[in-house]
């Protein structure tokens, strides 16, 4: 029996089992089965122990002691026993966790911090953006409409008259086909003609004009101008000619209500749109110089893509001397309206479209991750800051209350001897 007490020097329980035949004598051996467990931990000595047989006349007795060979454990255990060790989230009981005020207090303005930002990113998400790059413009040989809406208040309709002039050496002289011509009457009345030819049968003096429609230039530097005179038929350069009470009576005060170089998208600039100039100092020259960028739009809202043109714009005004005789004057010192442009090699890209869906699931869970990253690393330092603090702070005044007992003490020591 000493051999069987276990380590913890308690006697070890037994289970015994006795079974009989029916039928049997007295004398006949009886079949004990006996297994020893030990209090302490007996669940790993069923698991891993060892078997030692002792035979007995008839019969047999079994001990199971530790450190044998476990019995084989089924897949399903060992794969969730698996699993339970890549647990990224462990969780800890309520009773090792801290509450503090502090905490309250940072977690509440975390929150406000993770709303807020959330409620901006959300703006963003639904916000329609336009992104734009630039490309090689590699589209030559196009033509493009100009639209133009134009008006002059002191010139008639017979004079308002668009020529059309590309540096290639193209030219189209007073361009009608596709330009309405509405008179401008001194009591206010808008009429609209079909030409010059009908606006001057039917002029009165001190109306004005207003152009409006578009015309059709190639994709090379020229301008498109209003000029004083009538252009010299058989002339190989271009050239106006006109008398001299013709150019003192010239007045090119105007207002631009449109210009644009194409079809336009939503949101494009128009630099021009709305600029008005009044010829105060007498007959006057104006020229627009224009630097022309060509555009490709796609959006992705209404899943159009087409090509435009936007532009830059840079003006002149000069003031011509008009003391001298009649005759033909240059395109440069006569009062005209110019408008000069010319094409840029690059091409601007414009897409339109919002933020894809999983950038702004990206952007939100960055948002979250990082506020209570920052804020739990903050609270952190705090905590563990007043806490080092509070524990020297006692170990301070216990280290002085000490001191302070010891003092009592050898003077109540003293006092005693004497």
């Amino acid at each position: 029996m000493d051999s069987l007490m276990n380590s913890s020097g308690s006697p070890p329980a037994y289970s015994a089992s006795i079974a009989a035949e029916t039928g049997a004598s007295d004398k006949e051996p009886l079949l004990v089965s006996a297994t020893v467990h030990d209090d302490a931990d007996d669940e790993e000595a069923d698991d891993a122990g060892d078997s030692t047989s002792f035979l007995s006349p008839g019969g047999t007795s079994t001990l199971r002691e530790r450190g044998t060979k476990a019995p084989s454990v089924p897949a399903s255990k060992r794969f969730k026993s698996f699993v339970s060790k890549v647990d990224l989230f462990p969780k800890a009981e309520e009773e090792v966790t801290v509450r503090t005020e502090s905490g309250v207090i940072v977690s509440v303005a975390t929150l406000v911090v993770i709303v807020f930002l959330f409620l901006s990113e959300l703006s963003s998400y639904l916000t329609v953006q336009t992104r734009e790059h630039m490309v090689v413009d590699t589209l030559a040989g196009e033509r493009l409409n100009v639209y133009l809406d134009v008006e002059f208040p002191a010139l008639p309709c017979s004079a308002c008259q668009f020529d059309v002039m590309a540096v290639t050496g193209e030219h189209h002289e007073s361009i009608e086909q596709d330009m309405d011509l509405i008179r401008i009457l001194p009591s206010g009345e808008r009429v609209k003609v079909r030409n010059a030819d009908e606006a001057a049968a039917a002029e009165t003096p001190g109306e004005g004009c207003r152009v409006n429609g578009f015309v059709q230039v190639t994709k090379v530097a020229g301008n498109f101008h209003v000029a004083v005179g009538r252009v010299e038929a058989n002339s190989v350069h271009h050239r106006h000619k006109f008398a001299l009470g013709e150019l003192k009576a010239f007045n090119a005060s105007h207002t631009i209500h449109n210009l644009a170089f194409g079809q336009t998208y939503p949101g494009q600039p128009l630099p021009l749109n709305g600029v008005a100039a009044v010829a105060r100092k007498g007959p006057t020259q104006y020229q627009y110089f224009i630097k022309v960028v060509p555009t490709t739009y796609r959006s992705q809202s209404s899943g159009s893509s087409f090509t435009t043109n936007q532009y830059s714009v840079t003006a002149r005004e000069t003031v011509i001397d008009a003391s001298g005789g009649g005759g033909a004057g240059g395109a440069s010192g006569i009062p005209s309206v110019f408008f000069i442009y010319d094409f840029s090699p690059f091409r601007v890209v414009v897409e339109e479209g919002r933020m894809p869906l999983t950038h702004f699931i990206v952007s939100v869970c960055a948002i979250v991750g990082g506020v209570l990253t920052v804020a739990g690393i903050f609270h952190s330092l705090y905590y563990h800051g007043k806490k080092i603090f509070t524990v020297r702070r006692d170990a301070a005044a216990l280290e002085t209350s000490t001191a302070e007992g010891q003092a009592s003490m050898q003077a109540l020591l003293s006092g005693g001897h004497s």
